[in-house]
């Protein structure tokens, strides 16, 4: 194959989403040197991978609106480390069902941990442990 071909299907290939997929790191974390001829090596740390959660929320009996009120104050604080809220949304809370329902998306479990360590955050604890009985983190991989 003429080298000039091989750079033709090599930029098509560059411009392919499956491309970007392999370059993402997450999907697969990898990087390719178009300067030498070598298989793809994995270049994210796990750390730097994008990460999504659920987190579901149970109040106290009687502290629905302190729970909420929590939440407003903290989830501000999103964006500044990092992380997005996707969606909130509550349910009537009745039946054992948690009463907040929220999607996360976070750059890094780096930046979910600096959002945890908040120090704005963390000062109000006293009010998450008088409003909150029960959190669920769970993580996901969106389709």
């Amino acid at each position: 194959m003429s080298a000039w071909l091989w750079r033709v299907g090599w930029e098509s290939w560059q411009r392919s989403a499956a491309f970007s997929r392999l370059l993402s790191c997450e999907f697969a974390a990898a990087r390719l040197d178009t300067n030498r001829w070598e298989s793809p090596v994995a270049s994210c740390h796990p750390s730097e991978v994008k990460q999504t959660f659920y987190v579901f929320l149970w109040p106290h009996p009687g502290m629905e609106q302190s729970l909420i009120a929590y939440e407003d104050a903290v989830l501000t604080l999103v964006d500044e480390h990092g992380g997005k809220v996707v969606h909130r949304a509550r349910t009537d809370g009745a039946e054992g069902k948690p009463l907040e329902i929220q999607l996360f998306e976070w750059a890094s479990q780096e930046a979910m941990d600096s959002y945890m360590s908040d120090p704005r955050r963390t000062a109000l604890s006293a009010d998450r442990e008088q409003a909150i009985a029960r959190t669920e983190i769970v993580p996901v991989q969106l389709s």
